[in-house]
């Protein structure tokens, strides 16, 4: 498992939906943290319309269908739970996905 990869994850509230993992590869990779970092991802229609907080994945990032990562909650995952691996996000779309992340904690660009 690594940083910027999407798994399938049942969580509580929302059921099984894609989460993006946001923890470093080497805490990703290491089986020792039983806790990982990650975003709520959830596939859109086509006529969805984008919030602020939203980050817009899809099939350069391996995913089927457009999907949405909210970006303004980050979300605690157990890794026991992580299911299948769904994609990874492309290289040219991480530094663009984080700064939306550190926009919604208003993290203001250097």
């Amino acid at each position: 498992m690594r940083q910027w990869e999407i798994y399938d994850y049942p969580f509580a509230e929302e059921g099984s939906h894609p989460v993006l993992i946001l923890s470093n590869s080497d805490r990703a990779a290491n089986a020792d943290f039983a806790e990982l970092n990650g975003l709520f991802c959830r596939s859109v229609r086509p006529h969805f319309q984008p919030k602020w907080f939203h980050f817009m994945l899809g099939e350069a990032d391996g995913l089927d269908n457009p999907t949405v990562a909210r970006c303004d909650h980050v979300y605690v995952l157990r890794r026991e739970f992580i299911g299948r691996r769904r994609g990874v996000v492309a290289v040219s779309r991480r530094l663009p996905l984080f700064r939306k992340v550190l926009e919604c904690f208003q993290c203001p660009p250097r």
